[in-house]
């Protein structure tokens, strides 16, 4: 005879791998992390910033977010791009977080070429495991 929590086990695994169960376990939860603010560029002498603030609009933590900017001419040709993380490792649903990153351009040939209007950007994350 099987033991009464043995089946009650084993039927819990069933519903959270079986495909098709997760209506009983409800929706999987996902982060959806969005720009809020920028990018803007602000000069220096030989370099220039590029930063912004994003927000977890979704309803799981985003775990290690990445920005890259993509700098572009007036053709939407590609001048630079550069990667970088956000300030917080976590951010969790509703948290916002600012970033930041810097192009090196000393001779201005970046610069002098950019159509910031044209500028793109990618956000990335990885989704928080949950226990279950």
């Amino acid at each position: 005879m099987l033991n009464k929590s043995f089946v009650i086990v084993a039927a819990l695994i069933v519903i959270l791998l079986v495909p098709g169960c997760e209506s009983l376990t409800g929706p999987e939860k996902k982060a959806n992390v969005v720009m809020i603010e920028g990018p803007i560029s602000e000069d220096g002498y030989s370099i220039f910033y590029v930063k912004g603030r994003v927000q977890n609009k979704g309803d799981n933590t985003a775990m290690f977010t990445t920005i890259t900017i993509y700098i572009r001419n007036s053709l939407s040709g590609l001048l630079a791009q550069e990667t970088t993380y956000i300030d917080d490792t976590e951010l969790v649903p509703g948290e916002t977080s600012p970033w930041d990153t810097i192009f090196s351009d000393s001779g201005r040939t970046i610069r002098d070429q950019m159509d910031f209007s044209k500028t793109t950007f990618e956000i990335k994350w990885d989704e928080k495991k949950s226990a279950f």
